[in-house]
């Protein structure tokens, strides 16, 4: 879904890479990492013990690093992000041995999972759409730009949603902004989140 106003625009949607890349960290049991650190997964998901997957490349904390360096491409995107997975092989990951193997041994049961929710949010984006549940975008920056007396500068804001456990967002600058998948049907939570980031960019 997009808002789009006078020079600027605010784009949301969800990331299924990045769905996909929490479920490996979940599964491993890989506790608080990354950057930033968003909330495990909602639902949870089956642990799935990595250890002797990569012990012989690292073991666990080389899987944490690794992982931690996709992350950091995925939320940064563009040139910057693996968005792409080619199995058996995961040759996009041969500088990461630990995650590769990881992969390799679970990349079914991630890939499903991740599918699932991507059409899950897929349906509840339709119905926000029709029922123009949306509009509290473009109310925040109409109030932005009566607090400053001007029109918003042109700016674009990419909102991912994902299947996270908290209620709250997370913004990577200099215009994404992750979001737990609930987070836009609370009116004050979004308030409380998104009026910070467009005091930045309106």
């Amino acid at each position: 879904m997009t808002t789009p106003g006078a020079g600027w625009t605010i784009a949301v949607d969800t990331a299924p890479m990045m769905v996909l890349a929490l479920y490996v960290r979940d599964a491993a049991d890989l506790g608080p990492c990354g950057h930033p650190q968003v909330s495990p997964l909602l639902p949870g998901v089956r642990f799935a013990d990595p250890h002797q997957l990569t012990a012989g490349a690292g073991g666990v904390d080389a899987l944490r690093e690794e992982w931690e360096l996709w992350w950091h491409g995925l939320c940064l995107g563009g040139e910057h992000a693996v968005e792409q997975l080619t199995p058996p092989a995961f040759g996009e990951f041969a500088g990461s041995p630990a995650l590769r193997r990881y992969l390799q041994a679970h990349f079914g049961a991630a890939l499903l999972w991740s599918r699932e929710r991507v059409a899950e949010y897929r349906q509840v984006a339709d119905t926000r759409d029709a029922l123009h549940q949306h509009s509290i975008l473009q109310r925040l920056v109409e109030e932005r730009e009566l607090d400053v007396d001007r029109s918003a500068r042109p700016f674009r804001l990419q909102i991912i949603e994902l299947p996270l456990a908290e209620k709250r967002a997370w913004f990577v600058e200099p215009d994404r902004l992750l979001i737990g998948h609930t987070l836009l049907t609370d009116e004050d939570a979004t308030r409380a989140f998104l009026e910070p980031v467009l005091e930045l960019l309106v």
